[in-house]
């Protein structure tokens, strides 16, 4: 668009431009290209002018129909379940406009699998608090079990309250640590409400009861509930990516325990001091009678004989140990849970086009749409843009990725057995394929279960070195899934032009890869902007399909400025070479990623031990390696847990000096949580579970607090009965 200036006279003022535009088609296609006296060549007498689309990059399908598909993240902090509401109304909304022979299908729809994982530990914390009633009530009697049951929904209450304005989300982890304290905020309700009851026995009123109980034992359960929180203080500052996952569960433990002491305190006693005492209180069930007689012949026998009982169990403490640590599973980082999707990554080596990948993808397809038991859908995407879906950093020679939602797990057999069927279906058809399956990861960890990192400045004995471990890893049968970021084998062509001869012929190098792209992906010309078009569209220059390819090199003529046509062969040499997709670095030096997952039942941490013993007998003095990934991130997260524990255990201790003042007391107190320690190794040892870094590490941290509350609160009494004579 060209602009004249202006036409001004002594009345008027008028703007005067020139419209060069490009608007529509004929007016490309009727571009003069070159012209005489008798008439004019336009663009259209010379070239096949037609709006197309741009090549192929990827290509999509669901469940083996085409399909075009939108992959929706919600922003970090917004509400899953509001944001897929809100994207299904607006496609609801524009729905009218598509025909019938489009389908609308939403895949992997988190917020269902949300709501339904909330449903159930909603369900988990009413069980729990059923649970805690029920014992309450063989145990206590029915109003202090009524009391105490009250005061579960109101901690509950004010904890969310105080969550919601500290901005936190009701997760999953928030709920999972409702469960879990559940079982710690009931305590300081049982302890004033058993010792009122006891106090309205004696003939006091439910007044001066509550009263009494709260004067009598406001310090010790001040000061074990303050011992629990200090357990929990350090998690607040576990470091890293699990640390921001795990963060809610201290951070909602500590509210709720605060809170607990708020009820306990304050609540309990203004609410048990209305309800007084029935003349028919003090009867307990025969259950509870009974399994407080046993505990009292057992307590009598064992105090008869302490040095033995103390010996016995000294002696068993170490068999648990032993045992654990020569008979356990092993160490895990997080534990495996059934997932709800899947993906699989289909890998193939050679310079095959977008076209020649979808054939063999829609094989696949075929094969896995029959046998498709447990698979709701599949959603296939060939080409570009594999390692777009979260968690799924797919090695470089992945030509397609597949999606798989699993249907219900209550109604399939599990992910592994589904997945290690698929993968034998699809190697027997193609055997040069390699299938990568991998089911979703739940928890802070991502990627494989094991991921090496090699380094070296001699590129050349690090890509050897790197070949040699990838060898070992495939030879054994520990090991699947098993890639690395070497140069993947790759041609392509290298054309070196001899600037002096194209310079002697009047063509600049720019001029030169001019012409090469007529043959390639086309010459941009310009753009435009139709209509019909909210964006610009290029235009293209390119040579007919049948004419692109290598021998078009060899007849493809320059046009010099005296209109000379030059054959563009002599001064370019073109030959074919291995292909440099990346160069990976890290602090300097050149880096070679290798990544495995263990086979069905075996610990990562049993396979870093395998690969660190083969590294160290065959690896060169000049590769230097390090363990990322899972393994990286369960030393981080144990040596911060061990730190946490024994800050923890040296806080608690403090406090119990300055309260009894007594170290003897402490030793007795603190002892609970090396006890409670190994009770857990012994259950994990019974059950065939391994230790689980994250959660087995926080269990133990939490399970220290909780004996240590129930200890204080003992030893207390045992102080003051013991000084009342």
């Amino acid at each position: 668009l060209v602009t004249a200036g202006a036409l001004i006279s002594s009345s008027s003022r008028y703007a005067i431009k020139i419209p060069g535009l490009l608007e529509n088609f004929s007016d490309i296609a009727n571009i003069p290209v070159v012209s005489n006296a008798d008439r004019v060549v336009k663009l259209s007498d010379i070239a096949q002018i037609r709006r197309g689309n741009k090549p192929l990059e990827s290509i999509a399908r669901l469940n083996g129909e085409n399909a075009i598909t939108l992959e929706i993240s919600k922003r970090s902090g917004k509400n899953v379940i509001e944001t897929v509401a809100m994207v299904k109304k607006l496609v609801d909304s524009k729905s009218s406009f598509f025909t019938d022979e489009i389908e609308i299908i939403y895949s992997q729809d988190s917020s269902m699998r949300i709501i339904t994982s909330n449903e159930d530990l909603q369900n988990n914390i009413i069980l729990a608090i059923i649970l805690v009633l029920v014992i309450l009530l063989i145990t206590v009697g029915l109003k202090p079990a009524f009391l105490v049951a009250l005061s579960i929904p109101g901690v509950f209450v004010i904890s969310i309250l105080i969550l919601d304005q500290l901005g936190f989300t009701l997760n999953i982890v928030v709920l999972f640590s409702l469960i879990l304290s559940v079982g710690l905020i009931v305590d300081s309700a049982i302890v004033i409400t058993e010792y009122a009851d006891r106090k309205m026995k004696l003939g006091h009123s439910s007044k001066n009861a509550y009263i009494a109980a709260v004067n009598r034992m406001k310090i010790p359960i001040i000061i074990s509930t303050i011992t629990t929180l200090i357990v929990f203080l350090p998690l607040l500052f576990w470091p890293g990516v699990v640390g921001q996952f795990m963060f809610f569960i201290p951070s909602t433990l500590i509210i709720t325990l605060s809170s607990s002491l708020i009820v306990a305190l304050i609540f309990v006693p203004v609410i048990g001091s209305y309800f007084g005492r029935d003349r028919d209180a003090d009867i307990k069930s025969v259950v509870g009678k009974k399994l407080i007689s046993k505990y009292e012949i057992l307590v009598t026998k064992v105090l008869d004989k302490p040095i033995r009982f103390t010996f016995i169990i000294f002696i068993f403490l170490i068999i648990s140990i032993f045992s654990f640590a020569k008979f356990g599973k092993g160490v895990e980082f997080f534990p495996k849970i059934e997932p709800d999707n899947a993906t699989i990554n289909i890998r193939a080596r050679g310079n095959l086009s977008i076209y020649e990948k979808d054939n063999i993808i829609k094989d696949l397809e075929r094969l896995m749409l029959e046998n498709r038991a447990g698979i709701n859908i599949l959603y296939s995407r060939t080409g570009k843009g594999n390692s777009s879906r979260k968690g799924n950093n797919a090695p470089a020679d992945t030509i397609a990725t597949m999606q798989l939602e699993f249907t219900n797990w209550r109604y399939r057999e599990s992910a592994n057995e589904i997945l290690a069927k698929i993968k034998n279906i699809l190697e027997e058809k193609y055997y040069g394929l390699v299938i990568e399956t991998m089911a979703e990861k739940k928890g802070p960890s991502s990627g494989k279960d094991i991921q090496i990192e090699l380094y070296a400045t001699d590129s050349i004995m690090l890509e050897k070195q790197a070949k040699e471990l990838t060898n070992f890893l495939r030879k054994n049968n520990n090991f699947i899934d098993i890639d690395d970021s070497t140069q993947i084998p790759s041609i392509e062509w290298k054309f070196d032009i001899d600037r002096e001869l194209a310079e002697q012929s009047g063509l600049s190098i720019q001029e030169v890869g001019s012409y090469i792209k007529l043959v390639t992906n086309g010459l941009p010309a310009t753009s435009y902007r139709p209509d019909d078009s909210d964006e610009e569209i290029d235009i293209i220059v390119r040579f007919p399909e049948e004419y692109r390819n290598l021998s078009q090199f060899e007849t493809l003529k320059a046009i010099l400025t005296n209109g000379d046509a030059v054959p563009i062969s002599n001064f370019i040499t073109k030959s074919p070479r291995q292909e440099i997709q990346k160069v990976d670095r890290s602090d300097g030096k050149k880096v070679v990623y290798i990544k495995t997952n263990m086979a069905k039942k075996l610990l990562a941490n049993d396979g870093v031990k395998l690969i660190d013993n083969w590294i160290k007998e065959n690896l060169s003095k000049q590769v230097s390696y390090k363990f990322r990934g899972e393994d990286e991130d369960s030393k981080e997260t144990g040596a911060f847990l061990q730190k946490a524990f024994g800050l923890a255990l040296v806080a608690m201790a403090l406090i119990l000096i300055i309260q009894f003042n007594s170290i003897y007391k402490m030793i007795i107190i603190i002892s609970a949580a090396y006890l409670s320690t190994v009770g857990v190794l012994t259950g994990l040892l019974l059950t065939d579970s391994a230790f689980g870094i994250v959660m087995c590490g926080v269990g133990i941290i939490s399970l220290a607090g909780i004996v240590v509350n129930n200890n204080i609160i003992f030893i207390d009494s045992f102080v003051k009965l013991q000084n009342n004579g």
